[in-house]
């Protein structure tokens, strides 16, 4: 059997006692990177992420620490919040504001931990994620445990928006097994990543995109009914949903369309008019893309790229002809 290599000895550290000098953890994952192993540039990425809260965890009494931990959380759910599959991270953040104090607290910081938990509390259980009904219980005796009277008028005014969520919740189940396979307890149960393939559009293929339009299409109408009191949340959940269906879906160029359309549509042109130009990276050949693309540039007057853009279209699709590559210009 050969020696431990550097990054090996390196790994073994770091699990043994990981270490605080960034330098350390730049180093390993330069060495994972050079050697080109994927498990290896997985599992220094994954000792990276595991170990960051843990850091800023271990100084809990500085005020800094704190609000440096609470940032990071939100900043997470910023992105992911809205998943159905965020639970965990939701659970998480909870614990940490939960956290009895290294120090005694004046009753006025007492009174801010409590308003910053009821404030997490009160949004986790408005979004239909696995786990809502457990999180609303939990809530229940966190504001029954201050104060029983206030807690009825509290949670009766949340409970609607809470069913609601439970409803949605039950849809998204029965919709999206077929989307994409949801991560149920940990991350190691967690599928593997699988990135786009070329498609050749079998039927399973066209029902997959049709699965996905419905989808989309049930999140833009707001089945939680947040437009009147919320939109910003609303916006998000559908722009997460776009995100995935990017991601999972790049070589269909409708599904690139609908994103366009619905950005253009809450007042997001810059971000539409990124959609196109990936979208048109990812389908060279899309006529539906390539024309959407056009119009764009016409209202700029910027001719001078719709001709360069046009050039590139008919060039590119010569080389589309042949079944392994027609996908990338194969249009609804």
């Amino acid at each position: 059997m050969p020696p431990p290599n550097e990054y090996e000895n390196l790994m073994a550290e770091v699990k043994r006692r990981p270490p605080r000098n960034p330098s350390v953890w730049n180093r390993l994952v330069y060495l994972a990177e050079k050697s080109g192993d994927l498990d290896e540039i997985r599992a220094s990425f994954d000792a990276l992420l595991q170990q960051y809260p843990n850091t800023v965890r271990v100084s809990r009494g500085a005020s800094s620490r704190d609000t440096i931990l609470r940032q990071s959380y939100e900043f997470a759910l910023q992105f992911v919040g809205q998943d159905m599959d965020s639970g965990e991270i939701w659970k998480d953040y909870i614990q940490f504001l939960g956290e009895p104090a290294a120090v005694a607290l004046a009753i006025w910081e007492q009174q801010q931990k409590i308003d910053s938990l009821r404030k997490v509390y009160q949004r986790v259980v408005q979004i239909p994620l696995r786990g809502v009904e457990t999180l609303w219980e939990e809530y229940e005796r966190f504001e029954n445990k201050i104060d029983r009277i206030h807690a009825k008028r509290i949670l009766s005014g949340l409970s609607l928006a809470h069913l609601r969520a439970r409803a949605t919740l039950q849809q998204l189940t029965n919709c999206t097994p077929s989307l994409f396979a949801p991560c149920i307890s940990s991350p190691s149960r967690c599928p593997e990543l699988e990135l786009p393939s070329l498609p050749d559009f079998r039927a399973s293929e066209r029902a997959l995109v049709g699965k996905w339009k419905t989808y989309l299409r049930w999140e833009e109408n707001d089945p939680l009914e947040l437009e009147g009191k919320d939109r910003p949340t609303l916006i998000a959940r559908i722009n997460n949903a776009y995100r995935k269906a990017l991601i999972r879906m790049r070589y269909y160029p409708e599904i690139w369309y609908m994103a366009y359309r619905w950005l253009k549509s809450v007042q997001k042109h810059d971000e539409a008019f990124t959609v196109l130009k990936n979208g048109i990276e990812a389908n060279p050949g899309s006529f539906l893309l390539t024309f959407a693309y056009a119009e764009e540039l016409e209202l700029v007057k910027d001719f001078v790229k719709i001709h360069s853009q046009f050039a590139s279209f008919l060039a590119i699709r010569p080389t589309l002809a042949t079944p392994a590559t027609a996908a990338n210009g194969a249009e609804p």
